[in-house]
């Protein structure tokens, strides 16, 4: 999943701070998911899925964005 947080962030032009506000997540936590520090519960996988407008198997399994 961390690959997929970044590229897909990345590729709908947010930022940390962006996808923190919009998942209602600190950004700090976004930015450890990022680095594989730590791995999100399922909902807030969920919230981020939601946040980048894809589902969560594309978020987990790197299916298209």
């Amino acid at each position: 999943m961390t690959y997929n947080l970044r590229e897909i962030r990345k590729q709908r032009g947010m930022t940390q701070s962006d996808l923190a506000r919009a998942a209602q997540i600190h950004r700090v936590t976004i930015a450890r998911y990022e680095s594989g520090q730590c791995v999100p519960s399922v909902d807030k996988a969920l919230r981020l899925a939601s946040a980048l407008g894809v589902s969560l198997d594309a978020l987990i399994n790197r299916e298209s964005a």
